[in-house]
């Protein structure tokens, strides 16, 4: 009851608060994050590597940087051409300029069986993959992607005892 009140009372004070409804492929105009004067422009990258330096993160050239970061995870990480320019774009217009991808190695395709698991992309996703990397490049959106996320290791893997190990 008292978390309801709570609430209540923080909507009653908070009338500047407007409904938020994302719009896809909208004009250059004010809704566009990327059209401001103060959002970064260029490939990500440009000024060299992204690393913390005290309480900031700052690039090769030490000039600060800000991120507003998303995921992408599972078969995200492989749109098609089309799909990686829009989504890229899109990600841009609403200021995000930090992705991780996530989860890129999780699952084979169903009914293949590779020699070792987790060992193996497709050459068409691996592609795709690497287009959307790209494109999220040229929008200035940063990436990051973890090689050994929720992997089970077998035998098959070269491990010993690989049963003895918890899961993931």
């Amino acid at each position: 009851m008292l978390t309801a009140l709570l609430v209540a009372t923080l909507l009653q004070a908070a009338p500047t608060m407007f409904p938020y409804i994302p719009t896809h492929n909208a004009p250059e105009n004010i809704t566009n994050v990327s059209t401001w004067p103060s959002w970064e422009k260029g490939k990500a990258g440009d000024s060299g590597f992204i690393k913390a330096e005290g309480d900031h993160f700052v690039d090769g050239n030490g000039v600060e940087h800000r991120f507003l970061g998303t995921n992408i995870c599972f078969t995200g990480c492989f749109p098609t051409h089309e799909d990686a320019d829009r989504v890229a774009a899109e990600l841009a217009r609403y200021g995000i300029n930090l992705v991780r991808l996530h989860y890129v190695h999780h699952k084979n395709p169903p009914g293949r069986i590779y020699p070792k698991q987790d060992s193996f992309i497709e050459p068409v996703q691996l592609e795709r993959f690497d287009y959307l990397f790209a494109k999220l490049k040229e929008h200035g959106i940063y990436t990051y992607f973890q090689l050994n996320i929720a992997r089970k290791f077998t035998e098959q893997n070269g491990i010993v005892n690989a049963k003895q190990l918890p899961y993931f």
